[in-house]
């Protein structure tokens, strides 16, 4: 390992020589070329790829969306019940207070 600075800067320069693909000047692309790096071929239609992740999304959507209509359907029945159960004792107090007034000729 006892190398003159002459020897390491010939290796280094032996070792570090550009080679033939470094050395050519880029080319322009031009249409019609060949790409440097081309785009694999897909496997299958692209398109069936698209749809089938958009239609995953979409059920994983319309999934929440069922599970929230189920929830507020369950509070709209809680309502209506507890609204009829109301409104029949409102009903009953309007028949009561029709009732005497078509008897006694008065309301009390």
């Amino acid at each position: 390992m006892n190398e003159s600075p002459t020897e390491v800067s010939t290796l280094f320069t032996q070792n570090c020589k550009p080679s033939e693909h470094d050395a050519q000047e880029p080319k322009m692309w031009r249409p019609g070329d060949p790409y440097q790096y081309p785009i694999p071929e897909p496997n299958g239609d692209p398109w069936e790829f698209v749809l089938e992740a958009l239609l995953k999304k979409d059920k994983v959507q319309c999934d929440a969306w069922k599970d929230e209509v189920q929830n507020l359907l369950i509070f709209v029945r809680i309502f209506i019940i507890m609204s009829s159960r109301q409104l029949k004792v409102v009903l009953q107090g309007w028949f009561i207070l029709c009732c005497r007034h078509c008897i006694c000729g008065r309301i009390l």
